[in-house]
């Protein structure tokens, strides 16, 4: 009986520095609701940051599409200043 007491306290002393280590290497609840807190704070950081981007883009998108119509009312216009040029001198000059 006694031998069976000791391995107990032996076994008792054993699952305590077990649980003494456990204790020390792992994380608790409120260790992770911390850390969960502070990801849930970079992720709303980040979201502003890509709403800030999605808004100079648009405005990007906006000087790009204004640029292209100068470029093809540009484009257009000389087109047919060249046309009218050159019907000018087939029609009004005389070899």
């Amino acid at each position: 009986m006694e031998d069976r007491v000791e391995k107990l306290e032996d076994d008792l002393s054993a699952v305590k520095s077990d649980v003494a280590v456990i204790r020390s290497n792992y994380v608790t609840k409120e260790d992770l609701h911390r850390s969960n807190e502070g990801i849930h704070r970079s992720i709303e950081g980040l979201n502003r940051s890509i709403e800030n981007l999605h808004k100079s883009i648009e405005g990007l998108y906006k000087e790009i599409n204004t640029q292209t119509w100068k470029l093809v009312t540009f484009v257009c216009s000389f087109g047919t200043a060249l046309v009218a040029a050159t019907y000018f001198i087939v029609s009004h000059v005389k070899p």
